[in-house]
């Protein structure tokens, strides 16, 4: 990550100062009645960086003059901004030089909430129609982290949502932690029993569902998203959206890389060990990430063979590479033999998820298998479209005899 410029967080206090002032009567006088309306609309529109701030920078202020009766006013706002830039954001910069990732890390968390709206404001103000794949990304982001919050146990309770959770807000990360509060109570309320959990099955389930009917169906063009389009998104659905853009700018880390070669890389280390066993193939077979450069829209038989540079080969199934289908390799990965036992081993699952996970975040999944008949090992191919249009995806095969 570049380094980032003192103006950027400084803007995010502006919109926030605006944005609490317009929340205020005419007078100018922000009660804190006023300031927790603000947040519910802020967090309702999936905009939890937005509300965290509001809410930290808002209470930091009220604390500074506590008398009774006192109120939060422009004049306050525009007293403390001077206060909030050298004692929350430059006193970090130790070489005046704009701000590292290291020295954001030692921000408090009002302070690396700030850095990461001001980053955010930008994004958005270049916005135009949305691509499906944007939101999708920040679907999948959060995701894997509902994912990661799991213990040992490989399940995601209650106490995990929480710890996780905490540790995003303690971070500045309001948006990703609206995000994953809301999405994984949505999960955890399908299955409301007391003492039920969040497992892998359930996540794919709802990763399915969010995007189908959270995210695609809202789309009455099918040609992207419009402003009105995303004005009718779910709390979640919002928050998905502004985190995949953060993703897609590169203000957030994520384990769903924008280019294609660091799709293949990232899918290099996640294949090592892993096998294919499906289609009704006969056997496992293992799994090598591929890549081809070029510019496609789509994973099509003529896309495939152009990319591939196969003009003449033979090929008998061009298909979807379905929600089933990831969550079959998920389950047929995640076991191995522990102690002499055929049982579920943690980090077998983990590499596992983190495998679907990236294929999942491609365009246009498609699983491909070439040959003619039933002619032994048939090379097979899992690929869709990275963001930088390339096809990119898995080399494996099926045993059809």
């Amino acid at each position: 990550m570049s380094r980032i410029s003192h103006d950027t967080p400084m803007r995010a206090y502006d919109h926030i100062a605006n944005l609490l002032q317009e929340a205020g009567g005419a007078d100018g006088r922000i009660s804190r009645a006023d300031k927790d309306k603000l947040i519910a609309k802020l967090e309702a529109e999936g905009r939890g960086t937005e509300a965290l701030a509001a809410k930290n920078l808002f209470t930091m202020i009220d604390a500074r003059d506590a008398g009774a009766g006192n109120v939060v006013t422009a004049y306050d706002l525009k007293r403390d901004r001077s206060y909030v830039e050298a004692k929350l954001l430059e006193n970090r910069d130790v070489n005046a030089n704009g701000f590292s990732k290291a020295e954001i890390a030692k921000m408090s968390t009002t302070g690396r909430a700030l850095v990461e709206l001001g980053q955010a404001l930008a994004v958005e103000a270049s916005r135009g129609r949305v691509a499906h794949a944007t939101p999708e990304r920040g679907l999948m982001h959060v995701a894997t982290m509902i994912r990661k919050a799991a213990q040992e146990d490989l399940i995601t309770s209650r106490a995990d949502i929480d710890a996780f959770a905490a540790k995003l807000m303690g971070e500045g990360r309001g948006t990703e932690a609206l995000a994953f509060r809301t999405f994984a109570g949505f999960i955890d309320n399908r299955d409301a029993a007391p003492g039920a959990r969040i497992t892998d099955a359930d996540i794919t389930k709802a990763v399915d569902y969010a995007s189908s009917t959270m995210l695609r169906k809202k789309d009455g063009n099918d040609n992207g998203y419009s402003k009105d389009e995303i004005a009718n998104f779910s709390t979640s659905a919002k928050a998905f959206l502004i985190i995949g853009q953060l993703v897609e700018a590169g203000v957030l880390d994520s384990s769903m890389p924008l280019e294609g070669k660091a799709v293949q890389a990232v899918l290099s280390k996640h294949f090592k060990g892993q096998e294919f066993d499906q289609m009704g193939s006969e056997g496992g077979v293992g799994m090598r990430a591929v890549h081809r450069a070029g510019s496609f829209d789509a994973v099509t038989e003529q896309s495939f063979r152009k990319a591939f540079n196969m003009p003449n080969r033979d090929i008998q199934v061009v298909d979807k590479f379905t929600a089933d289908d990831i969550r079959t390799f998920i389950e047929n990965n995640a076991y191995a033999y522990t102690d002499g036992k055929w049982q579920k081993d943690p980090k077998a699952a983990d590499q596992a998820f983190d495998s679907m996970s990236v294929l999942r975040s491609l365009e246009d999944l498609k699983v491909i298998i070439t040959g003619s008949g039933d002619q032994g090992l048939l090379a097979t191919y899992i690929v869709g479209i990275a963001p930088d249009k390339s096809m990119v995806g898995a080399q494996t095969g099926v045993v059809w005899t």
